[in-house]
């Protein structure tokens, strides 16, 4: 029974290209999500993926309709062959075309717009990179990548600076162009005898297995810096080294010569998906196991640290010496006088304490009078009256007031 031509000309009936399309995109959901992607969001990318391919694989019919007839592989396809006319592929072009529009508008923010254009600019130059590009694969691994920055903008990432985005967008660049190589493959032979259309393969010669193998392991080694970057468990690594496996063995089994053999390789890259897909779920269970344990260790760590802080607190504090202050010493800075050269304050020698008698008679030495000179206490009276001292500067100043009476001698005889 022979295919609907419409689902022959969107390729519904051949899933491999839309899986190898999803794969990235479904991987970037998970990585970005850190495993718990809503399902709005896969709802929304899944059908996007289904009809950005669709819409790719109808332009890539229209344009290479004068070429798909001479290719043994592409003969049958529904323009080549006359089942659909151009102006119906291009209706259902737009049909297309309007749905991937009414997905992005409706469910996805603006700042996916930018990529999605991107995307469509570059599946539509795909087929035009055959005729003028040496490796229109590469042309081909951008339209399919373009699907991981949409994610990321979704999240409310710039992919410009995301380091994850751009590893997965290498990644599968490499991945693509070495899978889409195995493709061409198949049609090396047609498109050498066509003169016009240029493919990897042909570019690549008879080191396409080499070159392809090169740029397998290459993918390989970027999805294992991812996995080193996001904590990924060692189960990632395990699968990476199965798809190593995998790769080794189309390294040994592809032949240029037969076509086959590529067609086969270029189906076993599901299987190569299916499992980085895998590896990535694994990795990123592994992921937030390390995580918590990490949390799980700061959180002991911040309380060992509080119970040292509160045994510092509750250690019960000495306490301080007195500091005496001399009385002559302001407390205020401006008042404070400088410091001695020693930085000690000095202290005046008290002078020895003298026994003094209390005298009623004020004292006469002179100011200038030498201290070493010995005096005679003033406080002390002389009983014998003859043998006071005649110094002049001990006798008391007469007072001219005082009564004659008091001096007998100066009183007159009568």
């Amino acid at each position: 029974m022979k295919t609907n031509p419409f689902i022959r000309l969107m390729r519904f009936d051949k899933p491999v290209g839309a899986l190898l399309l999803l794969y990235p995109t479904l991987i970037a959901l998970f990585v970005v999500s850190n495993g718990t992607p809503s399902l709005l969001n896969l709802i929304v990318f899944v059908l996007g993926v289904m009809v950005t391919r669709a819409a790719g694989c109808v332009i890539n019919d229209i344009a290479d309709r004068n070429i798909d007839d001479k290719v043994a592989r592409t003969a049958k396809r529904p323009i080549a062959a006359g089942e659909i006319s151009v102006g119906t592929a291009l209706g259902v072009f737009g049909v297309l075309a309007l749905a991937g529009i009414l997905l992005l508008i409706g469910f996805l923010p603006k700042a996916t717009y930018p990529w999605a254009a991107l995307c469509v600019i570059f599946m539509s130059l795909y087929p035009l990179a055959k005729r003028y590009v040496k490796i229109p694969q590469a042309v081909l691994g951008l339209a399919f990548s373009m699907p991981i920055p949409m994610v990321y903008a979704t999240y409310g990432y710039n992919p410009l600076i995301n380091i994850d985005a751009w590893l997965i967008f290498a990644a599968n660049m490499f991945w693509t162009v070495a899978y889409d190589t195995q493709y061409a493959i198949a049609d090396m032979d047609d498109d050498l005898k066509i003169g016009t259309v240029n493919s990897s393969a042909i570019t690549f010669g008879r080191h396409v297995n080499k070159i392809v193998f090169a740029l397998q392991v290459i993918y390989l080694a970027i999805l294992a810096v991812l996995g080193f970057v996001n904590y990924f468990s060692s189960l990632f690594y395990v699968c990476l080294g199965i798809n190593f496996a995998i790769f080794v063995y189309q390294y040994f089994s592809v032949n240029t010569l037969d076509g086959a053999t590529g067609l086969k390789a270029f189906n076993q890259n599901i299987l190569v998906g299916t499992i980085t897909s895998i590896a990535i779920i694994l990795g990123l269970i592994g992921s937030q196991t390390y995580k918590l344990e990490s949390l799980e260790s700061d959180y002991y760590v911040l309380q060992v640290q509080y119970q040292k802080l509160q045994e510092q607190v509750n250690k019960p504090q000495l306490t301080p010496q007195p500091v005496t202050v001399p009385a002559n010493n302001p407390t205020t800075p401006e008042s404070t006088p400088p410091a001695s050269p020693s930085n000690e304050p000095t202290q005046t020698p008290a002078r020895p304490a003298t026994p003094t008698t209390p005298s009623s008679e004020p004292s006469n030495v002179p100011a200038d009078k030498p201290q070493d000179q010995p005096t005679t206490p003033e406080t002390q009276p002389n009983e014998n009256p003859q043998e006071q001292p005649t110094n002049p500067e001990n006798q008391p100043a007469e007072n001219p007031n005082s009564s004659p009476t008091n001096n007998p001698t100066n009183t007159p005889q009568k």
